[in-house]
């Protein structure tokens, strides 16, 4: 039988990646300390027999959608339906990332309350009441067809879906490993496919989400010739034609009445305020998305502006009297009221990255207050563009301090650390597509520990990075891109996750000694940094340090005892070095129940030699 080689790191396309493990929150308890108080119930509005169809864009920023005037892109099913319905161009995302965004959509909480604070290691905190769980409990059927990864069960989103259709995503193999979404026009055909399959009459609940406008993009010739140069708006025409398929196919559903909520989860920088993406700052470019109802309700919506998406939940539950939630940070827009309420949004993106200080912010009324590495405050009726910082404005010191005090007490450090102290682990496969969006994550920051950094500087330096990124794919030449690690880390030296990555990248090259350099200070900064345990404990292995890569081993199997690499390493440890076929076995065993690779049939038989007794 051939001798193992130790597994220093596994390769999945161009990603090298491995385990992050934290801990689950307990069941039952709330993801956030205190609970929101309880909701008054609603006047129920009968459904008349009514189903809800809600859409979800992906990355959908406020200014493209034809009615707003910005004149980026045409979209005539979407115009349509504003025109027809009730219109909202600049509604308002509490956390611009997916996950934590659809939690606040889906349940009327705020992120520190529902639990998702990332795209890659939160669940929604049990016991937290859903919109399908309402909807099911009315009799209503209820189906979810997401597009990405960052959607899928793990994130706990399902609860309440009788039927959630992930298609190729969610920890299948997708057809790209760099595009692990699903195409838009798949997601379409599925919902059209379930509808046709109920009985005739049933009230339904969907929920489509598509994603075709969050990078990548897709090539889509049609589409890119008419907007050359705008993968963006290409990306809006095809989604706007997808929505029209879906509007048609409700409008020949003779069995049923449809009521429609379309809107975005969050929008995308296009380096307003330097910021190329989203996730990591707070402005108008990525917090405001589109809003539609329609049809348009019998009964007017009366709340002040601006309107959220944790509001939407109640909203939902009063159109078609479910009942209110328990608790909810959302009030109904059919209900007046609303003017001066506090809004608070937040990321801790800049905090998961780079290890500085999350972007905090909170609103009333027009004024807009920010928190980061500064502090910003903006009047968004006088000046939208938010080009006029008044932070420093003799006129509005009063409210400055006002809202100061009130982010502190909305967003406080405390309860933010204990939320992102519940992360779960990631799996590899989930990581593997995470990473092809431009998404690393796992580690949970210290909070009383963060660099001071202003967002514009980590933006900057964040695109810079991606640039490099994007080149190196381009030339396969290391050296500029070893060079653009360097000068992050010479900013960042704490950001444990690009120490983490940079051993990567320095393994593909046979940088040994440099990998294990780079695994080693990301260890000083996180020691529960599974990738970096299993890794350096393989370079261990092939230097000959038996204990300490076992020890290493053994480390990252207390932080996930479900780790196959690490029981594999352990596995060839106790067989090939430590002669304790026993303790081998226990380990290959394991191995195999969690994830075989290759050499599943080379411990098969080392097992069943031992077995039989002739090892």
């Amino acid at each position: 039988m051939r001798r193992f080689q130790p597994l220093i790191f596994r390769t999945l396309g161009a990603a090298l990646v491995f385990l992050l493990a934290c801990s689950r929150p307990e069941p039952g308890q709330h993801a956030g300390e205190g609970p929101p108080s309880a909701a008054a119930a609603p006047a129920e509005v009968p459904s008349a027999g009514a189903s809800l169809l809600l859409v979800t864009l992906d990355t959908w920023r406020w200014d493209y959608i034809g009615v707003s005037g910005g004149g980026k892109v045409a979209t005539p099913n979407l115009d349509r339906l504003a025109r027809e319905g009730v219109y909202e161009p600049e509604a308002e995302t509490p956390y611009p990332l997916t996950s934590p965004a659809h939690g606040s959509l889906l349940t009327g909480l705020l992120p520190l309350h529902h639990g998702l604070l990332d795209v890659i290691g939160y669940r929604l905190a049990p016991g937290t009441p859903t919109l399908a769980e309402a909807f099911q409990a009315k009799g209503f059927g209820t189906a979810a067809f997401i597009s990405s990864i960052v959607l899928d069960r793990r994130h706990g989103l399902d609860r309440g879906f009788q039927a959630y259709d992930e298609g190729s995503v969610g920890g299948r193999a997708a057809p790209d490993p760099n595009l692990p979404e699903r195409d838009g026009a798949e997601t379409t055909a599925a919902a059209l496919r379930y509808l046709a399959g109920r009985p005739p009459g049933e009230p339904l609940f969907l929920w489509v989400h598509y994603y075709d406008m969050h990078w990548p993009y897709r090539s889509r010739s049609v589409y890119d010739a008419k907007y050359p140069g705008d993968a963006y708006a290409a990306q809006t025409a095809f989604v706007d034609d997808e929505v029209g398929k879906l509007v048609a196919a409700l409008r020949a559903d003779a069995g049923r009445s449809w009521r429609l909520i379309l809107v975005g989860d969050h929008g995308e920088g296009f380096f307003d305020h330097h910021e190329k993406g989203h996730g990591m700052a707070l402005y108008r470019s990525t917090l405001h998305v589109p809003l539609i109802l329609y049809p348009k309700p019998s009964r007017p919506l009366a709340h002040a502006k601006p309107w959220r998406l944790e509001d939407l939940d109640p909203t939902a539950r009063e159109w078609f009297g479910l009942g209110a939630a328990g608790v909810s940070d959302g009030e109904s827009l059919f209900r007046a009221g609303g003017s001066g309420r506090l809004l608070p949004s937040l990321t801790v993106q800049p905090s998961v990255r780079y290890n500085v200080n999350p972007c905090l912010g909170v609103r009333r009324d027009a004024l807009m207050y920010m928190r980061h590495g500064a502090e910003e405050l903006y009047d968004l009726a006088a000046d939208p563009g938010e080009s006029r910082d008044l932070a420093g404005d003799p006129g509005h010191r009063k409210i400055f301090q006002e809202l100061r005090a009130a982010c502190d007490g909305a967003l406080p450090a405390e309860k933010l650390q204990g939320v992102l102290s519940r992360a779960v682990p990631t799996q590899q496969v989930d990581l593997q597509g995470l990473q092809g969006l431009g998404y690393i994550g796992g580690y949970v920051p210290d909070m009383g520990r963060l660099q001071r950094a202003h967002i514009h500087q980590v933006c900057d330096d964040e695109a810079a990075f991606e640039h490099a990124k994007q080149v190196y794919r381009a030339s396969r030449d290391p050296d500029p891109m070893q060079r653009a690690y360097e000068e992050l880390l010479g900013r960042y030296p704490r950001a444990a996750l690009f120490q983490q990555q940079f051993g990567l990248f320095l393994l593909g090259q046979r940088d040994l000694e440099g990998a294990a350099v780079a695994f080693e200070r990301a260890l000083r900064v996180n020691a529960r940094d599974t990738v970096s345990l299993v890794n350096l404990g393989g370079l261990e292995l092939a230097r000959g340090w038996v204990d300490r890569a076992r020890l290493l081993f053994e480390s990252a199997l207390a932080l996930d005892p479900d780790d196959p690499v690490s029981h594999k390493n352990l596995g060839i440890i106790y067989s090939q070095y430590l002669k304790d076929p026993a303790k081998a076995v226990a380990h290959y065993r394991r191995y195999l129940e969690i994830g075989p690779d290759s050499d599943e049939k080379i411990v098969r038989e080392y097992i069943r030699s031992v077995e039989q007794g002739t090892r």
